[in-house]
C-alpha cells in the first residue's frame, strides 16, 4: 500500500511539473461546429421503401413425355387382354414375330406381331402393336374360342 501511495505523489508531481491536469481555456473548434450546423440545416430525405420485386414464377414440373409400350405386358393391358391370357399371347407373338413389329413371312407375306393373312388384313398401323393385339384378341377369340386354344392348336398344327 506505501508504494501506491508513493508511486500516487509521484504520478502527481509530475503531472503538475508537465501541465496535466490543469485546466486550459479550449480553442474553439470551429470546423466541428460548422459541420455540426450543415448536418442539422440538411434536409432529412424521406424514406423511401424498396421497389417490390416479385419473386420469379415457378416453373412446373415438366410432364413426362408418354412414354412408349415397349414392355409386352403393357402393350396387353392397353389392348384390354385378360392378364391370364397374357402368357398364350407371348407364346403366339414369339412363335409367330419374336415381338417384331416388322416380321414379314417371306413366302406368304404373312406381316406384322401376329403375322396377317394377308399383310394389313386388321387395318392397324404395323407399328401400332396395341392396334394389332386388339384386333388379334378378337381375330383369336372367334376363331379359336381364346388365346390357351389358339395355343393348343398351334401345337397341334404347327400354325395358327
Amino acid at each position: 500500500m506505501k508504494y501506491f501511495k508513493l508511486y500516487a505523489l509521484l504520478f502527481a508531481v509530475v503531472c503538475l511539473t508537465l501541465g496535466i491536469g490543469q485546466l486550459q481555456p479550449q480553442k474553439p473548434r470551429v470546423l466541428l461546429t460548422k459541420h455540426v450546423e450543415a448536418v442539422q440545416a440538411a434536409p432529412v430525405p424521406e424514406p423511401t421503401n424498396p421497389p417490390v420485386v416479385a419473386p420469379a414464377p415457378v416453373e412446373p414440373a415438366p410432364v413426362p413425355a408418354p412414354v412408349a409400350l415397349t414392355d409386352h405386358e403393357a402393350i396387353m393391358q392397353a389392348a384390354n387382354i385378360d392378364s391370364s391370357d397374357w402368357a398364350a399371347v407371348n407364346t403366339i407373338v414369339n412363335w409367330e414375330s419374336s415381338w417384331r413389329t416388322d416380321a414379314v413371312e417371306p413366302t406368304t407375306g404373312a406381316c406384322g406381331l401376329l403375322q396377317e393373312l394377308p399383310c394389313g388384313k386388321s387395318g392397324c398401323s404395323l407399328s401400332d402393336t396395341v392396334c394389332i393385339l386388339s384386333w388379334g384378341d378378337s381375330y383369336v377369340t372367334s376363331r379359336y374360342g381364346g388365346w390357351q386354344a389358339a395355343v393348343s392348336f398351334h401345337l397341334a398344327n404347327g400354325w395358327y
